[in-house]
């Protein structure tokens, strides 16, 4: 009988047992760590990630200077979250739109809007305003950064009729839209056009 021994040296635990056995007992012992890790673990960044989010959505609606002293606490706490979580997009966006409007940093907004991009390249509620700041923050970009864009907005017109392409209508953002197209891509801007 072919057995073997298991010894797990933190716990100083020796098991005997056959191989394939002892494959199966470290998969299930590493599946109920899992487990206890996922259920039972608190995971303060990502509530610290919501409060930011209502935060910065309570920020929106305040007067310019109060709105700037609210996102500049925000700017700060997001990039420690984020040092936490990297991959939670609707962050790195929000970090993004910060770093341009609160430190006035295009190139620093820029990288935190590719990281965005990305970790959820296909996140519908971002596409839109992934696109619009990609345009607003071409003056810091390469050429094929540039040329990205053009993606981007094929991203866009492929959304699906939802209430999410209700809600960017209804926020304006297709008008802008329509307007760059028209200028910088009619092929794209007729595309956006007959989704209407």
């Amino acid at each position: 009988m072919d057995t073997a021994a298991i010894t797990m040296t933190v716990t100083g635990v020796t098991i005997q047992t056959k191989p394939i056995a002892a494959i199966v007992f470290m998969a299930v012992i590493m599946a109920a760590f899992a487990t206890i890790n996922l259920v039972f673990t608190p995971t303060p960044f990502a509530e610290r990630d919501r409060r930011i989010e209502e935060a910065f959505i309570q920020s929106l609606s305040l007067p310019d200077n109060a709105r700037r002293a609210a996102q500049s606490g925000l700017l700060e706490q997001e990039q420690n979250v984020l040092s936490r979580i990297p991959s939670e997009p609707f962050a790195w966006a929000r970090l993004a739109y910060l770093q341009q409007t609160v430190q006035g940093d295009e190139k620093a907004a820029f990288a935190a809007l590719r990281m965005s991009d990305l970790v959820s390249p296909n996140e519908p509620r971002q596409k839109m305003e992934r696109a619009l700041m990609w345009y607003d923050l071409r003056s810091v970009e390469t050429a094929e950064q540039q040329a990205y864009q053009v993606r981007l907005w094929q991203k866009v017109i492929a959304m699906p009729n939802t209430s999410t392409w209700d809600d960017l209508k209804q926020n304006g953002l297709v008008a802008r839209a329509e307007s760059i197209l028209r200028t910088t891509n009619p092929d794209l801007y007729s595309q956006l056009v007959n989704r209407k």
